[in-house]
């Protein structure tokens, strides 16, 4: 009986603390705003907590007494799973008192690792065979295994379906209720301290049950807090909100600025001028692939393209199609019969679907900086979009303004111009022979809903044409001549966009 509530231990323990462990990520990650340093950062404070943790452990095994070894151990596991159930509001009281955050993280990542972690020395020693010292060995592999397949699964269930139906605070709080439970098996096993015992075990289940009644209250369990904010969703994808600032409502993905849910190019605070050049400088296109959709903004000014017959987008988070149905001018993408959107991976769906070709393929990309932008700015990345290309196509793309992904894409396309706020445009023709005063027609055929965008005549839709007509198209020699350095092509394998010239990480 007690080597199998050994297992059951050393399973549970390795289930939750990785399970916690990606919670944890999720939190940094936002607060840092997806530095790829978020990642190692807790994961070395994890390390060091279960380092600290299997000392805390081997003392309390050394009292030789299984029944308070289960106290004491019951005991810091309580404490522990206290600390869980407090978390989001510590996590909150952290967001709101302290400025430089990255130092306060590091004791509640630490003990919540920590205080688990104790268990996995006891959970050993409660399941080893101690009569029989030739079987010592396949009784510690066999208690190792069980918290191997119980961090494995943790990490499958957490990732996978857990914050998939809730929120990264609320899935801490269903921790620290099932490892304050489970603490409680191990005091009431212990039959010792009887007394002490009751009180610990009356005051655990009040401060559960109170957690607990405040699972589901949105003025707790949300990363956000700001009381403007028009839209909050949180999924495995991530975090989206949506929150006005200074009369514009601003979309956010994890926490990064993501764009504007607007559509006017005539005052056009979201710059829509980089698409719309594309139908100046490409003479029919029909077919469109756009990756990343975020808000929505780029998808439907893409619409208006009037030759374009088929638009496949491709967005990895839900959350983000929800948001577009909240807003009127954007909302009629999702019904538009030209366009599908693909809940996929970009780069998946490219390799999948490497016989679909385009004529415009437009990313308006994530900041070069934050974790995993790699994927969709480096040399291989281009390739496949080279392959997904048709002849005369282009490739759009948000370089937010890191130079070396110009020498990158020039390395794929040998046309590739920097454009406005660092657009890159770039394609195996060379498509600025297409813009002439004569296409500037073209962009009064651009409609929403049978309406045009621009009127002919109107100062406001000239003004607007004109600094689409003027923008200023750079090639890779003459930005090499600006930079303050020789320029670097990004590669799967050495990811310079995110570490070598990504951006600080823990300070703001």
């Amino acid at each position: 009986m007690l080597r199998m509530f050994a297992l059951f231990l050393s399973f549970s323990i390795g289930f939750v603390s990785l399970g916690q462990e990606m919670l944890w990520f999720r939190i940094v990650s936002y607060e840092f705003s997806g530095t790829p340093q978020s990642f190692s950062f807790v994961l070395t404070l994890y390390l060091l907590g279960i380092a600290a943790g299997a000392i805390l452990g081997k003392n309390i095994c050394m009292k030789n007494d299984y029944s308070k070894i289960m106290f004491f151990g019951g005991v810091v596991l309580l404490i522990g799973g206290v600390l869980d159930l407090f978390v989001p509001y510590l996590v909150d009281m952290i967001m709101s008192k302290f400025s430089q955050r990255m130092f306060v993280y590091v004791p509640l990542i630490f003990l919540t690792s920590c205080l688990k972690a104790s268990m996995f020395p006891i959970a050993h020693h409660l399941g080893s065979s101690l009569k029989n010292e030739k079987k010592i060995g396949s009784s510690v592999s066999i208690v190792y295994c069980a918290n191997i397949i119980g961090a494995t699964l943790g990490t499958i269930f957490f990732g996978l379906v857990v914050l998939a139906y809730i929120t990264t605070y609320q899935a801490f709080i269903y921790i620290g209720a099932f490892v304050s439970l489970l603490a409680v098996s191990m005091i009431l096993a212990s039959q010792v301290q009887r007394v002490m015992g009751i009180v610990i075990i009356t005051a655990s289940l009040a401060i559960i049950i109170m957690n607990i009644g405040y699972v589901n209250d949105p003025r707790y369990f949300k990363m956000n807090k700001n009381p403007n904010t028009t839209y909050s969703a949180e999924n495995r994808h991530g975090v989206i909100d949506i929150r006005p600032t200074n009369g514009v409502e601003i979309i956010y993905g994890g926490n990064v600025y993501d764009g504007i849910m607007q559509v006017d190019p005539i005052t056009d605070l979201n710059t829509l001028s980089r698409v719309l050049i594309l139908d100046v400088v490409h003479p029919e296109p029909k077919r469109a692939l756009v990756i990343g959709v975020s808000g929505g903004a780029w998808l439907r000014m893409l619409s208006s393209f009037p030759t374009l017959e088929i638009i496949d987008a491709i967005e990895l988070n839900p959350g983000y199609v929800d948001a577009i149905a909240q807003y009127p001018d954007i909302a009629p993408v999702l019904s538009d019969k030209r366009i599908t959107i693909h809940v996929d991976d970009g780069r998946r769906w490219l390799r999948r679907n490497s016989t679909e070709k385009y004529d415009l393929i437009v990313m308006n990309t994530t900041y070069h900086w934050r974790s995993g932008a790699t994927n969709i700015l480096s040399q291989e990345m281009m390739g496949l979009l080279s392959n997904s290309l048709n002849e005369n196509g282009i490739v759009a793309l948000n370089s937010t303004r890191l130079l070396d992904v110009l020498k990158t894409t020039n390395s794929v396309f040998p046309y590739s111009y920097w454009g406005e706020l660092g657009f890159i445009y770039s394609s195996h023709q060379n498509f600025l022979a297409n813009r002439t005063p004569q296409t500037r027609e073209k962009l009064y055929n651009l409609h929403f809903d049978g309406k045009p965008i621009f009127k002919k005549g109107d100062p406001a839709s000239e003004y607007a044409i004109d600094r689409i007509m003027a923008m200023e198209m750079l090639d890779l020699k003459t930005i090499e001549s600006l930079s303050n350095r020789p320029l670097e092509i990004i590669k799967d394998n050495n990811m310079i966009n995110e570490y070598k010239y990504g951006l600080e990480f823990g300070f703001k």
